[in-house]
């Protein structure tokens, strides 16, 4: 009787790239919701049993008791976006032959998927930086970014949507006197549940606000110079671009009282 040879997993960008003046870790917010996990491809070596006519996968949730088959035919590698994330997996591997009858199972591989891959972080010419992961395909991910840990201040640096592919790509053009930089990558669950603000203020006074919406979403800015008895004033109101992005921005004068910000829809 055939022996079907081992199954293994294969990890999409699973090494974590450093840099003396980037970084990049994962991140996770994760919102209610059914939160599924980036693609996980599975590799498993040819069997050189000529009678072979194909190969099936089987997977499931660890102790359900439920068992999913996935027929590849002749190919030696499938590819799972339906999988949930933070959750225990088995998988395993048969050959059939033409007449439908499988060999032995593979060893059993376990395995717990995460919502992001890990992020490979790649400097490019002339001072930019490519970030590339993985999240479950039509993902709202955003990155943000903090000149130092000791304490982080984040800020948004944009967001992006993961391809059918669950494919992410993003570029940062680094100026050559820009200090240290970290970042993460933080996917939502639940876009439709406004992000926090991101406010940048410049030597100008001119304050920028950014945040997340679901992509469509028409979301109001609104300031009160006091959280005692707050008199809310709407500042304007925007549109969430197609990758959730929502950019405003006031010009403050220099004897402007504190100023508190929040936004809202609808």
């Amino acid at each position: 009787m055939r022996n079907c040879t081992c199954c293994k997993i294969v990890l999409i960008l699973r090494i974590l790239l450093v840099s003396s003046s980037a970084f990049l870790t994962q991140f996770t917010r994760i919102e209610a919701g059914v939160l599924y996990a980036s693609p996980c491809t599975l590799a498993w070596n040819y069997s050189p049993d000529s009678s072979v006519a194909g190969y099936a996968l089987y997977y499931g949730i660890t102790g359900s008791g439920a068992t999913n088959r996935l027929d590849v035919g002749m190919t030696n590698m499938a590819t799972l976006y339906n999988l949930l994330a933070s959750t225990n997996y088995f998988f395993y591997v048969t050959d059939y032959d033409c007449n439908g009858i499988e060999s032995p199972p593979s060893t059993v591989m376990y395995y717990t998927p995460q919502a992001l891959s890990a992020v490979k972080l790649t400097a490019l010419a002339n001072g930019t930086m490519s970030l590339s992961f993985q999240a479950a395909p039509g993902s709202v991910c955003l990155v943000e970014y903090t000149p130092s840990l000791n304490p982080a201040k984040w800020k948004i640096w944009g967001s992006a949507t993961a391809d059918s592919n669950g494919n992410i790509t993003i570029t940062d053009q680094v100026s050559g006197n820009t200090p240290s930089r970290f970042y993460r990558a933080v996917f939502y669950s639940n876009p439709q549940i406004l992000s926090a603000l991101a406010i940048t203020c410049s030597a100008t006074g001119t304050i920028t606000l950014q945040f997340l919406a679901t992509p469509g979403t028409v979301c109001r800015v609104q300031y009160t110079p006091s959280l005692n008895s707050p008199q809310w004033q709407t500042l304007g109101s925007a549109t969430a671009d197609s990758n959730a992005n929502i950019a405003m921005t006031d010009q403050v004068s220099g004897n402007t009282p504190s100023r508190f910000y929040r936004a809202v829809t609808p």
